[in-house]
């Protein structure tokens, strides 16, 4: 078993992003944006999964925009452009899968 907690970093700052762990080749990442805040675009390597735990996001992935809550999952394809924009304040989890 792999316990690992995520504190909730907005009330301190308006980013946070870091890495949690790798298991078997997924690496999980706890990424925290204020509303408002962006992160520009960029792509991965790796196939990647996105699940909002709370708030809500928009992420614009090879051109098309979808917003994100709890009530959906994003799977982005290797190399996929994208970049997101927190619509309020949002805490979300990144697996990256290799």
């Amino acid at each position: 078993m792999h316990f690992f907690e995520t504190p909730y970093q907005l009330p301190d700052k308006e980013k946070h992003s870091a890495k949690i762990t790798e298991v078997n080749a997924t690496q999980i990442i706890n990424i925290q944006l204020a509303a408002g805040q962006s992160i520009a675009k960029h792509h991965a390597k790796e196939n990647t999964i996105v699940i909002v735990r709370r708030g809500k996001v928009q992420f614009t992935v090879e051109g098309q925009q979808v917003v994100l809550t709890n009530e959906a999952v994003l799977a982005m394809d290797p190399l996929a452009q994208h970049d997101l924009l927190a619509i309020e304040d949002t805490d979300l989890l990144l697996l990256k899968v290799k």
